[in-house]
């Protein structure tokens, strides 16, 4: 079988996929990961995920690379990371007591096979107060995520509510993903 590599630093992703029963090793991508201005923000997750993969499949033609990306959707509009713990406590502030939606997808790239998979969740935080928000911006959680908060680890004291799959929210849609690897004959 062709390895299986994946491009992507993400702990949590390379956990998902172990624990699935699958063997790969990790080549995180070095991408820029600016977006073409005719994306449509449903698509960015895997529009980034797409060229993940295809970056390190062109270091890699012999194996078959997962890339993978998220975007959070608020009120329509995809939000970014927030670089400072006063943008953080904003971002926190905005989504208090309200549904966001995490797109999170996964292209399978190979010599023979493109393959984009996507999932979209819904998540509802519970009506945070001041000293909840700070409290948890303390732990330094909120560092590197897009939604400011980890939802397996701390942060799941923040939800409220989550409509579909975990996995999605944690950055992997892994069911459809497991699906199109086996297309590609990847199999535990």
């Amino acid at each position: 079988m062709a390895p299986l590599i994946l491009a992507s630093g993400s702990v949590v992703r390379r956990t998902l996929l172990e624990r699935a029963g699958l063997r790969l090793r990790v080549e995180p991508a070095e991408i820029d990961e600016v977006l073409p201005p005719d994306a449509v923000a449903g698509d960015l997750a895997g529009v980034l995920g797409l060229a993940k993969a295809r970056a390190v499949a062109a270091a890699h033609p012999a194996a078959i690379v997962i890339g993978a990306d998220q975007v959070l959707l608020f009120r329509g509009r995809p939000l970014s990371k927030s670089a400072t713990r006063g943008a953080a406590r904003r971002r926190l502030c905005e989504l208090s007591g309200r549904w966001h939606s995490f797109v999170s997808a996964a292209a399978v790239v190979s010599r023979r096979h493109e393959e984009v998979v996507a999932q979209q969740v819904r998540v509802r935080l519970r009506r945070l107060t001041s000293v909840a928000i700070d409290d948890y911006l303390d732990s330094g959680e909120w560092r590197g995520c897009v939604g400011c908060y980890q939802i397996e680890n701390q942060g799941a004291h923040l939800v409220a509510a989550v409509d579909g799959d975990l996995n999605a929210v944690l950055g992997l849609p892994l069911y459809p993903l497991l699906q199109a690897l086996a297309r590609c004959g990847v199999r535990p």
